[in-house]
């Protein structure tokens, strides 16, 4: 269970590692980004629907909810195929769900400012999806876990970081298992 937890862990801090690399200090930034100006990696996951509907959005907090949306939808389709047993599926799903993640906090570390209500909606919305992903990843079986694992882990650190930012500390919040 450690190795397990272990190597989720240090596929995360990849993971993250890759991320932070387009992230230099930009918290301040005035003008929103486009979906086309994102990560390029993770816009080819997304259906033309929602990279149509992402790009619509009009201010931070409704791109922020756009990517909320778009994520819970995900995550209910992860969830039928589950029930149908469809576990390549689900996994799938599951990867463009954290693809949506870590597209919306880097839009949120690109674009929105510390202490606005975008930050807010995020750490909602993530709060919300937390129990629903957590189901999924119990239900899933060990070969396609892996996947499910990482997004929960993202999604946590995700989670914490946009609190950490509405709240304006400048310090990065730890979830309980991951304090020094």
């Amino acid at each position: 269970m450690v190795a397990l937890i272990l190597a989720a862990m240090t596929g995360l801090a990849d993971y993250a590692g890759a991320q932070e690399s387009g992230r230099t200090n930009n918290f301040g930034a005035v003008n929103t980004v486009k979906t086309s100006e994102l990560q390029e990696g993770t816009t080819r996951k997304f259906s033309a629907e929602e990279n149509k509907a992402l790009n619509r959005s009009e201010g931070t907090n409704d791109r922020i909810k756009t990517y909320i949306r778009l994520a819970r939808e995900r995550l209910k389709n992860a969830q039928h195929l589950l029930d149908q047993d469809d576990y390549a599926g689900a996994d799938e799903q599951i990867q463009v769900y954290a693809a949506l993640v870590a597209d919306a906090d880097h839009f949120r570390a690109v674009s929105v400012k510390p202490y606005e209500k975008a930050n807010k909606t995020l750490e909602q919305g993530l709060f919300e999806q937390l129990r629903a992903l957590d189901a999924i990843r119990r239900n899933t079986i060990s070969i396609y876990s892996k996947g499910a694992e990482q997004a929960y882990i993202l999604v946590t650190r995700v989670r914490l970081q946009s609190l950490s930012a509405l709240l304006g500390t400048g310090k990065t919040l730890f979830s309980r298992s991951d304090k020094p």
